[in-house]
């Protein structure tokens, strides 16, 4: 048994040295984080519609699991601790202080070479496209560019003013890289060293370092500022959209949680040299308050972790956690698969798209496949409904139609009765003058 503790140790200090187990195992968490949040969606989406479904003791359960489960592997991602032995905080920091130096130069030098055989062929139709006719001076504008080779040759006269129609391998990679990163903003990292230092201004971008920070006057004051931005910029938009009903609901939204796309549009606003709201935040103020809304949202997290899903047997602990909103939870999970991508690209020249990881693995499927059972059997039962209906209608109607004839009989009786009273009284008027006649 001891021996195979030692082992089990001997391996993972092994791969804790090892870059490539880091990114393996943190691809696994962030797309736990990912389905388990699409679950939620899903459920929170639904739960209007068909909330005697979701209601269930099984989808009760099944809700709390995905909570669970998102909470737990994100607070793993987030939360730098000795005990955690995949965090991305902590991954970065082996990086910066050059713990994988060696393997990431080997990783630079293999990308390359499994790059250089694409490239070489991407090389050989730029040259034969860059010295046909057609190209030799300039690319017009009625001219339609179709695939990247073309849109790569349009590039290359855009940059250049060439002479002559000559390009080396070696230009053309580097002509390759300036095109990808101005068509996609990824910029390709050629040495360790400077793979080290995006990997600082990554950790600088998304996190603070001081304990303090949160509590600072100034975060506080860029905080408030910024959520007042955020707050004009919804109530102008649903102005702009007609829809001046909705403009409390979004402001007490924004005050709680701002989303991705309010962030992006505040960021984009600030770049901008004309904005009309007064008192506009700095690009510094904005980063302030993204590293503190991160910040707040991986202390709930953590907080969810510690004080209800570790089964403290303290209710009151219990009682006064905080949890994230839906809102809170999608920027952490879309930090982490950005953190992920911009990190691990640089070395494999590949992209993860978790969104993909999730096809077939939410439970919108199975909420339709148990709605659907639910009306057929319901269908005979709805289908006697409308017949005992039609039956009780059709007896009403009878009765009616009874109810009726009797009138009429007790009516055509009465006639009859009035009739003979009427005959007994000729008679009696035709007995006195058949007297007085024969007299």
């Amino acid at each position: 048994m001891n021996r195979e503790k030692k082992e089990k140790k001997k391996k993972e200090k092994e791969e804790e040295k090892n870059i490539e187990a880091w990114f393996h195992d943190l691809k696994y968490l962030i797309a736990d984080s990912f389905v388990s949040y699409q679950q939620l969606s899903v459920i929170d989406k639904e739960m209007h519609e068909k909330e005697f479904i979701l209601e269930e003791g099984f989808f009760a359960f099944f809700t709390y699991q995905q909570w669970f489960m998102l909470n737990i592997q994100l607070a793993k991602i987030f939360s730098k601790t000795g005990t955690q032995k995949r965090n991305i905080i902590t991954l970065f920091d082996k990086i910066i202080k050059g713990e994988f130096s060696e393997q990431i130069k080997k990783l630079l030098t293999t990308r390359d070479s499994e790059n250089n055989d694409e490239d070489k062929e991407l090389f050989e139709e730029f040259k034969e496209l860059l010295i046909t006719s057609k190209h030799e001076n300039k690319i017009t504008h009625d001219e339609p560019l179709f695939g990247e080779i073309n849109r790569l040759l349009a590039f290359y006269y855009y940059k250049n003013k060439p002479t002559s129609h000559e390009i080396s391998f070696d230009e053309f990679k580097e002509l390759h890289d300036e095109f990808e990163e101005c068509t996609t903003g990824y910029r390709k990292i050629k040495t360790c060293e400077e793979f080290i230092e995006n990997i600082k201004k990554l950790k600088e971008e998304f996190f603070f370092e001081e304990e303090s920070f949160l509590e600072k006057a100034s975060t506080k004051a860029a905080y408030q500022k910024v959520q007042k931005a955020i707050e004009e910029i919804v109530i102008t938009r649903n102005k702009d959209s007609a829809h001046a009903d909705i403009g409390n609901v979004a402001i007490t939204t924004a005050k709680n949680v701002p989303s991705l796309e309010e962030i992006k549009m505040l960021i984009d606003i600030g770049n901008a040299t004309i904005t009309t709201i007064e008192n506009f935040p700095t690009i510094e103020e904005i980063n302030i308050f993204i590293k503190a809304t991160i910040g707040k949202a991986i202390e709930k997290v953590v907080e969810l972790r510690d004080k209800v899903y570790a089964h403290t047997d303290i209710y009151s602990a219990r009682a006064t956690v905080t949890a994230p909103t839906m809102r809170e939870l999608d920027i952490l999970i879309y930090v982490a698969a950005c953190l992920y991508n911009q990190s691990r690209r640089a070395l494999y020249d590949t992209h993860t798209d978790f969104t993909k990881i999730m096809n077939g693995l939410t439970i919108d499927q199975v909420i339709e496949i148990i709605d659907e059972s639910r009306k057929d059997k319901e269908s005979p039962q709805e289908k006697d409904k409308i017949i005992e209906e039609l039956s009780r209608k059709s007896e009403e109607a009878r009765k009616a139609l009874q109810e009726k004839d009797k009138t009429i009989e007790e009516l055509s009786r009465e006639r009859e009765e009035a009739r003979k009273a009427l005959q007994e009284k000729d008679k009696t008027i035709e007995e006195p003058k058949r007297s007085l006649e024969e007299k």
